[in-house]
């Protein structure tokens, strides 16, 4: 960019919002991509920019953002109505789902979770009860607000019995609907964690030699629904390390002849994110230096105040959480930059390289038969009839033509060697690596020859020209290569198609 470059861009944008999210875009090949990720650049788009792989990648991180307080979906087709609540919602920390008719919800609801529903009863499509009965069936723990702005007299009690938690009237008051849902969520949740499989739950391990420590410590934390493990010895912990993965370890500094210090490197080695609290009843700055070079996350004065230690493990664990869901949307990222890759070098329909990726191909190929001093060649091939049918029968049925093609090309060419590219909307590009001009001639009697067998019924054939290079012939240029076996091509096609030029 003019005055200031990409890279640079994306430093200061770092400094004033640390978490955003920032993709570079480049025309150029990227030769860095390393030196790019260690500065945190994790996507890099290349040009000609591919809108929908775009499009899909930055909604795959919007699905990813997890809600501070919960997901609410709103189901009003009351647009007014909607906005508000979801601006309301949204300022006090909630995912919002919205739906402006029956049917939308349902999809929604199949498709994506929430906490709680708030229901207009009264919808465009669906009667808001069948919508209830739904949502109920589907998910019968879900927790539904209906409302209304009518009269809601004699149906109150119908909609309670299909399952609907509370009905308001329309219009309500605010305060006391964020109070219900704050509510509600904290109650669900309070719920699902002391129903939840012991292996879902978080899992903390005590390690303390004084028996009544030990036990006191235990209580503190089961009241908060973790599931607690004990051990009075640093052998001991060290078998549970092994057999469990810990969230959470507090472990005492003197554990009779042992340190409690030995036991960081194999929770962390188990699992990098769990949190190391180090119990001691020295509070001096030897320990805190030393508690930093070993890893611990942090140490407690004895004797422990039960909130101080409440509180602590909370905050870190919502900074587990938080690193355990970075390191999983930088996977995705990954991921999706390795999509993105693909999409810029594959046809979308028919899964083959593309036009821009055949020159790049064959310019490394032409390079390498140089300098190797071997055969080469280059098949170009167009379906013979292909205008008519798909005039007849429709772009539908012509695509899957082309898809048809394809796979006749496949199955007579090598897997991994040979390289197919889709040149144009119905014409098709072979590189045949170390392939003389007789041997590939064999190849493309073979497409030909399948084509007819599989095709000739659709009024279809194949033509196609050949090019190739050879040791005593390495002068042409890449354009000078495609022009021959496009001449040929042409040759082909006038004599009649189903032909093969060289």
């Amino acid at each position: 960019m003019p005055g200031i470059d990409g890279i640079k861009t994306f430093d200061e944008i770092k400094k004033i919002q640390p978490e955003t999210l920032v993709s570079l875009m480049t025309g150029n090949p990227v030769d860095c991509i390393e030196g790019l990720q260690a500065k945190g650049i994790t996507t890099i788009i290349q040009k000609p920019l591919n809108v929908p792989g775009i499009i899909e990648m930055i909604t795959n991180l919007e699905t990813t953002k997890t809600p501070k307080n919960g997901t609410i979906l709103i189901v009003d087709d009351d647009e007014h109505d909607r906005n508000t609540l979801k601006e309301i919602l949204s300022q006090k920390g909630y995912g919002v789902l919205l739906a402006k008719s029956g049917a939308e919800a349902l999809k929604i609801a199949k498709r994506d979770y929430f906490d709680i529903a708030l229901l207009d009863i009264r919808l465009p499509d669906i009667d808001g009860v069948s919508v209830l009965e739904e949502l109920k069936k589907d998910n019968p723990d879900s927790i539904v607000i209906t409302m209304s702005g009518y009269d809601l007299e004699g149906v109150i009690d119908n909609i309670v019995r299909k399952g609907a938690h509370s009905c308001l009237l329309k219009p309500f008051n605010v305060e006391n609907l964020l109070k219900e849902i704050s509510d509600l969520i904290q109650k669900k949740h309070k719920t699902e964690d002391s129903n939840r499989p012991v292996d879902e739950q978080i899992r903390t391990l005590v390690v303390e030699d004084n028996d009544d420590v030990r036990e006191t410590l235990k209580e503190i934390l089961s009241e908060q629904y973790y599931v607690v493990d004990t051990a009075a010895t640093a052998s001991q912990a060290l078998q549970l390390i092994k057999e469990k993965t810990y969230s959470v370890i507090l472990s005492d500094l003197q554990l009779g002849k042992e340190s409690g210090v030995s036991l960081v490197e194999p929770a962390k080695k188990k699992d990098k994110f769990s949190i190391f609290f180090l119990i001691t009843g020295r509070s001096n700055l030897e320990t805190a230096l030393q508690s930093t070079q070993k890893n611990v996350d942090e140490y407690l004065i004895k004797p422990v105040n039960p909130a101080d230690l409440l509180h602590k493990v909370k905050t870190f664990l919502e900074k587990q959480r938080l690193n355990r869901e970075n390191e999983k949307l930088h996977k995705q990222l990954q991921q999706t930059n390795i999509k993105i890759a693909e999409l810029n070098t594959t046809d979308d329909l028919t899964g083959v390289f593309n036009r821009k990726n055949l020159f790049e191909q064959l310019n490394i190929e032409v390079q390498r038969s140089r300098k190797q001093s071997k055969d080469l060649s280059l098949l170009m091939c167009d379906i013979d009839g292909f205008k008519q049918y798909n005039d007849n029968f429709g772009a539908a049925e012509g695509n899957m033509l082309l898809q048809q093609i394809v796979s006749i090309i496949k199955s007579n060419t090598r897997n991994f060697v040979d390289r197919i590219f889709r040149y144009g909307g119905d014409e098709f590009a072979v590189i045949l690596p170390e392939t003389d001009k007789e041997t590939s001639v064999v190849i493309a009697k073979r497409i030909v020859s399948g084509a007819r067998a599989v095709l000739e019924t659709k009024n279809i054939g194949m033509s196609i020209g050949i090019s190739s290079l050879n040791p005593a012939n390495q002068q042409a240029n890449i354009n000078e290569f495609i022009e021959m076996a496009d001449k040929k091509l042409a040759e082909a096609k006038k004599a009649g198609g189903n032909q093969i030029a060289v």
